[in-house]
Formats: C-alpha cells, sequence, structure tokens
C-alpha cells in the first residue's frame, strides 16, 4: 500500500527532469553524473525524502546507462555495441530484453 502512495506523476516528472538534466551534464566535455548529482544535491532538500530520491536516482541513471551521454567511453560503448550487432539498422530503437539484462 505504501508503495502505491510514493508512485505519483510528480516522481515521475522528477525521474524525467533528473535524466534529462543528466543528459545535458553528460553532453558537456567534463561534466559527470557524479558531479550534476552533487550540482543538484541542495535542490533536494527542499523536496521530501522520496521526491530527492527520485531526482537523485534520474540524475545517476544517466551516468551509468552505456551508451547514454557525450563522454568519450558512452561514444565508443555505443559505436563498438552497434558495430557488433546482429541487426545494426534497429540498433538503438530500444530493445525491452536488453534493458532487463543491463
Amino acid at each position: 500500500m505504501e508503495l502505491l502512495e510514493i508512485i505519483t506523476p510528480i516522481f515521475f516528472t522528477l525521474i524525467v527532469a533528473g535524466i534529462f538534466i543528466g543528459i545535458v551534464f553528460s553532453a558537456i566535455p567534463g561534466m559527470t553524473a557524479t558531479l550534476a548529482v552533487a550540482v543538484c544535491l541542495p535542490l533536494t532538500y527542499s523536496l521530501g525524502l522520496e521526491s530527492g530520491l527520485a531526482l537523485l536516482l534520474g540524475l545517476y541513471a544517466d551516468g551509468i546507462l552505456p551508451g547514454v551521454g557525450g563522454s568519450a567511453a558512452s561514444i565508443l560503448s555505443y559505436t563498438a555495441a552497434k558495430t557488433f550487432s546482429r541487426t545494426p539498422g534497429r540498433f538503438g530503437n530500444g530493445e525491452p530484453a536488453g534493458i532487463v539484462a543491463s
């Protein structure tokens, strides 16, 4: 019952906002997901516990997913994965099995 009370539209909005901010931070050279969490941490003080964690989760999820962001390692891992894919034409369209496996 408590899980349903936590999951609200604002919860998902904060996760999506965190992912968007994380992508922007990752696209800037020298910025990382860890730095994005450090910069946005003061913003979470005004939010509740669940809302603050949702924002930080969205920020950090961008940094740990391979192929997301603008860092050199992300670009190289995406290029290598696309090269060795069995279906390069469909690569990047989102395979549910790959998301679950990661």
